[in-house]
């Protein structure tokens, strides 16, 4: 018998772009927590710029789903400077397991180019079984106009499965297959490659890269900079 499961993975979930031409960067941070509250998820978030530059134009959404919230409007986020925002989004009554949701900010520079960064991970209804599936290795290409995203998968279970996977990425890039399904054998290993388009990314941006597999549970801050390694350049 052949098992089927679900897993999200985050590409480049943490962006943010700037230009060589200046010194100065816009360092965004997300901090979250995030309960369900009835039919609702509830996210707590805490929007950081720890970069030297003032961020323009700044608004926390929620994203489950095909669903969408988004927060107030911040005209300036000052270098050093942070914000509070509690996002509220109906998404019905939610089965027990653990439910893949995303966090972004969008935000501009001061000539007000749009940027966005990205935070993507679960929230856990319910005491499901904890993964029998790992993701050991996720490594990306540099990107000028295009690269690779490499990513390998492992069964922990003795039983064959079918994995299938979401590669999601800010807006400026694009993943040529966003979707895909990988056949592992009991206790085996597989790999995909996947193609990342630079749409929008300035010259001399920087991506950091992380996963959410599901069924997993992972809570984590992620730092957007333009001067993090990895990724676009």
């Amino acid at each position: 018998m052949r098992w089927r499961t679900a897993a999200w993975l985050v590409a480049c979930a943490a962006l943010a772009l700037g230009t060589t031409a200046t010194a100065k960067t816009i360092s965004i941070t997300i901090g979250q927590s995030t309960e369900v509250r009835g039919d609702s998820l509830v996210a707590k978030t805490k929007v950081g710029n720890t970069g030297d530059e003032p961020a323009k134009a700044v608004t926390a959404m929620l994203r489950f789903g095909e669903k969408v919230v988004r927060g107030k409007l911040h005209e300036t986020l000052e270098d050093g400077s942070s914000f509070d925002e509690e996002l509220t989004l109906a998404t019905g009554k939610l089965a027990d397991g653990r439910w893949p949701y995303a966090i972004a900010v969008d935000y501009a520079d001061a000539n007000l180019y749009p940027f966005q960064a990205l935070l993507m991970t679960t929230t856990v209804v319910g005491n499901p079984p904890p993964p029998k599936l790992t993701i050991p290795e996720m490594k990306a290409d540099p990107i000028a106009s295009s690269g690779s995203l490499h990513i390998r998968f492992k069964n922990l279970a003795g039983t064959a499965r079918d994995v299938s996977y979401r590669v999601v990425v800010p807006e400026g890039l694009e993943a040529s297959e966003p979707t895909g399904t990988i056949a592992l054998k009991d206790w085996g290993e597989s790999s995909a490659d996947v193609t990342i388009v630079n749409r929008t990314a300035l010259p001399g941006s920087r991506a950091r890269s992380t996963l959410v597999p599901d069924p997993s549970s992972v809570r984590s801050s992620l730092t957007t900079s333009s001067r993090c390694p990895g990724g676009v350049s």
